[in-house]
């Protein structure tokens, strides 16, 4: 299901539906339910992918706590992927402060 706000992909997650939301014309957040949800956000076409992922993976390694739950990653030529799974035994767990999270490590807060 696409959305078109914040509040709406939120609302989706707490309903435990699929979703997905273009936060930009190339950056695109989205949320899938194997067991646990997991969040994706994919930036496409970035000229500078390399330089970025560089500074996500340095940023990801010197804070760890901040970022734990995590991953950093190339899935096409020139799209780069942030995937945060909240950790298993994690009970009260705040989507708006992990989406924030990954536009921060992705430098698009």
């Amino acid at each position: 299901m696409d959305v078109d706000t914040l509040p709406a992909f939120l609302q989706a997650i707490g309903r435990r539906q699929a979703c997905r939301w273009r936060y930009r014309p190339d950056i695109i957040l989205a949320c899938a339910f194997p067991a646990r949800p997991v969040l994706t956000l994919r930036i496409d076409g970035y000229a500078h992918l390399w330089d970025l992922l560089r500074q996500m993976l340095t940023d990801r390694y010197q804070e760890p706590a901040r970022y734990d739950g995590f991953y950093v990653g190339v899935e096409a030529p020139a799209t780069l992927a942030v995937f945060y799974r909240p950790q298993e035994e994690a009970t009260d767990i705040d989507y708006r402060e992990g989406i924030m999270r990954m536009l921060a490590l992705a430098r698009l807060d």
